[in-house]
């Protein structure tokens, strides 16, 4: 995005946008299946979660999942095309592939009770395992499509797991499977395509994504709009703040960030632009506080809700636990706004634009009555089930009393609706059906409970800034792109829609140091916001402590080799291919995992890009640059604000001897 493009090319990129899957696919005879079978996969995931049971029949889990994989996933091969050529058109092969995923989806759905009875994933006739074999095929393909190859990658290794382990070394090694046996345990057991992902898709997730379906259609992303501009627009920088704002009252309901920046961004980019933001900044502004939303309760990303699942809590104890640091991110995005507009002396918009508070609240009053109804719904009453339907329902009731125009509901809104619901739960079934394979192949090979799986993220956000010359990872990327004849967006330039695999964007420092909120600093800093990250084990067999317990215990990306090799019963060699090896500085996080607490005395030492760090004990001191030392009791201060170098003068001398022994006193 350049400071040269019009409002409305803006609003083209915003379009384009709109959705990761092609709508211009959704029409014809595409429109009508979507609308007829995501009408009645609504009504059959509502007939689950409320027991209508219409003719006293009543369908057994794994039929249900079927049936809801029967309706969806044959969807997801006309809306998401194989290749980017086939945007415009479905071509025959996948009618074909919706066809055979339709029956055999419906087939399995069908003979559900005969998978149970009979043990259909152990042995089974031809039939139902050819269509055990289709389906398998069909989800990884579905998974291509919906997240794209690298995870169909992954999703295909580890699908194929079970074939080899029986061949594999040491502790790889697992029970094997042959082929048939691989895909009827895949497609007809209870760990794998209808494994935890797609119970909770079936039986919590449909609602809350057919609730923020509700509130695009009925106009939600206008009044929230209108609300935050009439709260916020006649501060300084006034446009940025109402982009903040509406994008967390409209993130909080919808759980969707492209949802967010396409229905809040098409307005509040272009205001940013005419009060005096750069369209870089503007767009950075609505980009981050859409991607908040997903993190704003009552609504949040997928995730959450796989998170109360894996940890047996209600979906409520998440969203709870979410809200402060949810809260703190957006209020540090409206410190930092506030800030560039009073050194840019930017204004607030004009009077004119701005409505009236209370003729706002009276025209959209059922929006925010629906977020206090489904709040109350899900944390006073516990109806994690229900809520997301009764709170569309109240939407959905008054838009039709009390909202007046288009945007009223009426048999169009309503079909809007369907078609919406339908695209987003189609991608969700999609990614869940292939995603459940990866658990399945470890629990088949008898390997899920003692498998140690450690997940952390990346070292905090990156502040580079790209625009210009100064970079050389810039540069070489330009240069590879001109000689394979391409055009690579670099930096803050972005020609193609962000995040496209024609484009090397950057933040810059200030919003990296935003996304990192409470922690201070970013990526390749070491202070806390760019070395600190959180660490979430699963191991089932090995683990003695409290399943969701939390530790404060401190450990190191280092410590995973001395970690494994205490589990793998192996020692660290003294000579490797001849030559004498250095002794590692890890140590093992095993007594902690087995819910001993460990002497953490010893001193881990940061020396990166001119920052350098000492964490030992309690205490860390940091330096960035030629700047004194800087001393912070991490145990009761992880943000590093309060420095207590002055206080503790003699720690800070003991500490900064460790630094230098290592790596030599900075001149």
């Amino acid at each position: 995005m350049t400071s040269a493009q019009t409002d409305e090319e803006i609003q083209a990129k915003l379009d384009e946008l709109s959705d990761d899957t092609p709508t211009n696919r959704i029409t014809g005879l595409v429109y009508w299946i979507a609308l007829i079978y995501g009408a009645i996969g609504i009504l059959v995931a509502m007939n689950q979660t409320f027991s209508w049971d219409p003719f006293g029949y009543v369908l057994v889990d794994n039929s249900y999942f079927y049936l809801l994989i029967g309706i969806f996933l044959p969807i997801s091969f006309l809306v998401f095309p194989a290749r980017r050529k086939d945007d415009n058109h479905v071509p025959f092969y996948d009618w074909i592939l919706f066809a055979v995923t339709l029956v055999a989806s419906l087939y399995l759905s069908y003979h559900g009770s005969d998978m149970v009875e009979q043990g259909w994933d152990i042995v089974a006739p031809p039939t139902p395992t050819a269509m055990a074999a289709a389906i398998c095929f069909l989800s990884i393909e579905a998974v291509r499509r919906a997240g794209g190859t690298a995870l169909a990658i992954i999703v295909t290794f580890f699908f194929t797991f079970p074939l080899w382990t029986d061949s594999a070394p040491g502790f790889l090694w697992g029970v094997g499977q042959t082929p048939l046996e691989l895909v009827r345990s895949h497609a007809m057991g209870f760990e794998s395509i209808i494994g935890v992902p797609m119970r909770v898709a079936g039986n919590l997730l449909i609602g809350f994504l057919i609730f923020g379906s509700a509130l695009v259609v009925t106009g939600g992303g206008e009044f929230f709009m209108s609300f935050a501009t009439a709260l916020m627009g006649r501060s300084r920088g006034g446009p940025a703040k109402v982009a903040i704002l509406s994008s967390g009252f409209f993130g909080s309901l919808s759980g969707s960030v492209i949802s967010n920046v396409v229905t809040t961004g098409k307005l509040t980019i272009p205001t940013m632009k005419r009060v005096g933001y750069p369209s870089v900044y503007a767009g950075a502004v609505e980009s981050c506080a859409s991607t908040g939303g997903a993190l704003m309760p009552p609504v949040m990303g997928a995730v959450a809700f796989l998170m109360a699942e894996f940890l047996n809590v209600p979906y409520a104890t998440v969203m709870i636990a979410a809200l402060v640091p949810a809260m703190i991110f957006y209020i540090a995005l409206l410190l930092q706004v506030d800030g560039y507009a009073a050194i840019n002396g930017l204004r607030g918009m004009d009077e004119k634009d701005i409505p009236d508070l209370w003729e706002t609240f009276k025209g959209g009053w059922y929006y925010i009555a629906s977020l206090v109804a489904l709040v109350y719904m899900l944390v006073a009453l516990r109806w994690d089930l229900y809520a997301p339907y009764y709170a569309s329902a109240i939407l959905v009731v008054c838009s039709f009393l009390f909202r007046k125009g288009e945007r009223r509901f009426n048999l169009k809104t309503l079909a809007e609706l369907i078609v919406d619901s339908t695209k987003i739960i189609s991608n969700i079934i999609a990614i869940l059906a292939g995603v459940g394979t990866i658990v399945g192949a470890l629990e088949k090979t008898k390997q899920l409970d003692n498998t140690l799986i450690i997940y952390f993220h990346d070292n905090g956000a990156c502040p580079e800034h790209l625009s210009g010359n100064g970079w050389n990872t810039a540069n070489n990327v330009l240069a590879k792109a001109k000689k394979a004849g391409k055009t690579i967006a670099v930096g803050d330039k972005f020609d193609v829609p962000m995040g496209g695999p024609m484009t090397y964007g950057s933040v810059g420092h200030n919003w990296a140091n935003a996304q990192n909120t409470p922690m201070r600093r970013y990526k390749a800093n070491v202070h806390n916001g760019g070395a600190g990250t959180p660490a979430i084990m699963h191991w089932p067999a090995g683990l003695k402590t409290k399943p969701g317990s939390i530790s404060k215990q401190r450990g190191h990306v280092i410590d995973v080799m001395a970690t494994c090799l205490e589990l793998a019963g192996a020692e660290y060699p003294e000579k490797f291919n001849g030559k004498e090896t250095k002794p590692h500085e890890s140590f093992s996080l095993v007594p902690i995992l087995k819910g001993k607490t460990v002497d953490r005395d010893h001193a881990y030492v940061f020396n990166h890009g001119g920052t350098h760090a000492i964490v030992k004990g309690e205490y860390k001191i940091v330096r960035e640059g030629r700047r004194p030392w800087a001393l912070y009791h991490i145990t009761e201060d992880r943000t590093e604000t309060k420095n207590l170098a002055a206080k503790h003068p003699d720690r800070v001398t003991q500490m900064a001897a460790i630094w230098e022994k290592r790596w030599g006193k900075k001149k």
